[in-house]
């Protein structure tokens, strides 16, 4: 009871309505024995509430009804206060555990609904509510609700002195002021065309803790104003001094936000078609505007741009590299048109420890390189992620995954859809011609969608003898029966090291193929150190998975395998 006791003067702000009596028959019980007298006694509050309200009303008598209601909500504080979490554990630990309470969304507001204590515990939170204010997609202001307005601002003083983040609407920001401003530490803006004044505005405040903003022009969603929005055409002018991250789309990218700070830039995909519909300050990027931004962040370590072509990409004159990036560590392009991702690469130098993202669509893999920087960047590429999809010449695209300084082998992942096995044949075949140096790849991962088809020993036999080179396979979601007879030719992939099989349901036949070109292949001089089998049992069983039957091995074959392989995972 001490403990309420101590409890209630530090939540409550009002007095106790309990006679001193009446606090007094819960000294010295137990905590269960309290609950039953907080149930007791609340009945007889009730009881007597019920009595007086049917007899007639005198000045004492709603006094004595307003103490009995205001004891009742006592007892329930009591009652709270006896529970074990709050009998068992010190405040400090309390507040501690209430600590990790990270809210996401609006409702999580109800954990300072359960009880005075928790309410108290959490109102007392900076943490709480910075992570509150800072959620994704929290937007707490709303145009025309004073009382979110009012909220917003208790949420911000009980976040004080921790950083926090916002989630803002364009026609919200004339409700902000530069002094809700002086903790930011991330901002999301969602815009329309008829906000930018109220954008180009708001912007101009001083934000000097701000070290991520993400802007989303939301660009076909109405029609904007007939008169052009003249934004203002300034440099950058110091607002946002700790700035690293900056997310927006390939029409919003004014010069005042070219802040030096920036470390990470993305640029959003915008539709091709938005450009039709824009303000007079909006237009699609621009080869020069890009650049010219870029270089003004001259400690830029992140470069990610997707499906953001500038308009004049076509047209630019790219016989020289526009500008060097010293400190780039990742450069990203992901966009459709292959055209305008090879100039990007003219566009740029960088360091050659950059690892590099090119994702696009493509049939040969110099079409993704410049002629001019073939050689330069072929030798670094560390990953090659090939889709097995049919393009409109028939060849499967191909794309660039990872150039890295001084990559010596090269890994090939393989993707496909679900082809009958004649397609995946002939696919598997033009996969060697998208490489001009097949020798270069070391590691060969391969995925496929429909387990049924096996594409063949002869398409195999010509897969593995133009990669001679590799040191480790891996084929999922197919049959491995023919990727097995190939491997037991004489002389095939010498330098294999790790066998990675896992079909969408083996069969014993597979697992007897297995281990006649293990010993083939012992026989032969070459040694496998590490074969990993995925989907099998354990325990020498079948079991059921999905709509198959996975087998196991025996111990036979398992013990046949490890006596030439030094390790086998199953």
């Amino acid at each position: 009871m001490e403990r309420a006791i101590a409890l209630h003067s530090q939540v409550c702000k009002t007095a106790w309505f309990l006679l001193d009596d009446e606090l007094a028959s819960f000294t010295c019980l137990s905590p269960p024995q309290i609950q039953r007298e907080v149930s007791a006694m609340g009945e007889r509050f009730r009881t007597d509430i019920d009595r007086m309200l049917r007899q007639a009303a005198t000045v004492e008598r709603r006094s004595e009804i307003k103490r009995l209601r205001g004891a009742t909500s006592d007892l329930s504080f009591i009652r709270n206060a006896a529970a074990l979490i709050h009998v068992k554990l010190p405040n400090e630990l309390l507040q501690d555990v209430f600590s990790h309470i990270h809210p996401g969304v609006r409702r999580d507001i109800r954990a300072t609904h359960v009880c005075r204590v928790w309410r108290s515990f959490i109102i007392s939170l900076p943490s709480f509510w910075s992570d509150f204010l800072g959620a994704p997609k929290m937007y707490i202001i709303r145009k025309g609700d004073p009382q979110a307005a009012s909220m917003f601002s208790t949420f911000l003083a009980r976040s004080a002195p921790r950083m926090h983040g916002l989630s803002l609407h364009g026609p919200n920001l004339a409700m902000i002021s530069s002094s809700h401003l002086t903790r930011l530490s991330s901002l999301c803006l969602v815009f329309k065309a008829k906000n930018l004044p109220g954008v180009h505005d708001f912007l101009s405040l001083r934000m000097p803790y701000l070290e991520s903003l993400t802007i989303r022009f939301l660009c076909q969603t109405e029609e904007p104003p007939r008169r052009a929005l003249r934004g203002p055409v300034v440099p950058y002018n110091g607002n946002f001094p700790r700035l690293r991250h900056l997310s927006t789309s390939g029409i919003f990218l004014p010069v005042y936000l070219a802040a030096p700070s920036i470390k990470h830039l993305e640029l959003a995909e915008c539709s091709e078609d938005c450009d039709l519909h824009l303000p007079g300050e909006l237009h699609m990027l621009s080869i020069d505007a890009l650049v010219k931004f870029v270089a003004s962040c001259p400690d830029l370590e992140t470069f990610h741009l997707t499906n953001c072509t500038p308009e004049d990409a076509f047209d630019a004159d790219f016989s020289t590299p526009r500008l060097h990036l010293p400190h780039l560590r990742a450069f990203t392009v992901d966009d459709d048109d292959r055209e305008w991702g090879v100039k990007l690469l003219y566009a740029f130098t960088f360091p050659p420890t950059t690892h590099l993202q090119f994702l696009c669509n493509s049939a040969v893999l110099e079409d993704i390189i410049p002629v001019s920087r073939y050689g330069e960047l072929l030798s670094s590429i560390d990953s090659v992620v090939v889709r097995l999809g049919l393009d409109k010449h028939n060849q499967p695209s191909c794309t660039l995954k990872g150039f890295a300084s001084g990559a010596e082998r090269l890994s090939l992942v393989v993707r496909d859809f679900e082809f009958d096995s004649e397609v995946r044949q002939k696919l598997l075949r033009d996969l060697v011609g998208l490489f001009p140096n097949a020798t270069n790849i070391h590691s060969l991962d391969l995925t496929f969608q429909d387990g049924r088809d096996d594409a063949g020993q002869d398409a195999w036999k010509s897969i593995l003898c133009a990669f001679s080179a590799l040191h480790s396979i891996a084929l999922r979601g197919a049959s491995c029966k023919g990727l097995l007879l190939a491997l037991s030719l004489e002389d095939m992939c010498p330098q294999l090291e790790h066998l990675e099989l896992g079909p969408e349901t083996w069969d014993p036949e597979e697992l007897l193929q297995l281990v006649s070109t293990v010993e083939r292949r012992a026989r032969g001089g070459y040694r496998l150190e590490r074969i990993t089998l995925i989907r099998l049992g354990s325990g020498n069983r079948e079991v059921r998975e999905g709509g198959g039957v996975v087998f196991t091995p025996s111990d036979d074959c398992v013990n046949r395998l490890l006596a030439y392989v030094q390790c086998v995972d199953v």
